[in-house]
């Protein structure tokens, strides 16, 4: 989804509601949690794409990659982020 889709979206919504998002915990019962959006910023994200699927993440800090050694570098690119 782009921020343009999302503005549209949540055109007809109303201001006064609470934003969240919804995610699955993983667990057996196949629960879907909601956290409420606290946060949004624009964020370098690091993308992978790995046996198990597509995958985004948020890099950690303080961690720097040595690109010179690492052969499956992931490729960057700059998201909104919405967070708790």
């Amino acid at each position: 989804m782009t921020v343009e889709e999302l503005i549209r979206a949540l055109q007809h919504e109303d201001p006064k509601s609470v934003v969240a998002f919804a995610y699955s915990v993983g667990d057996y019962w196949q629960t879907t949690a909601v956290a409420k959006v606290t946060e949004v910023a624009e964020t370098t994200v690091e993308i992978e794409d790995s046996g198990y699927g597509y995958n985004a993440r948020l890099p950690r800090e303080g961690h720097e990659y040595d690109h010179e050694d690492d052969e499956d570098e992931d490729e960057t690119e700059s998201w909104v982020v919405l967070s708790q």
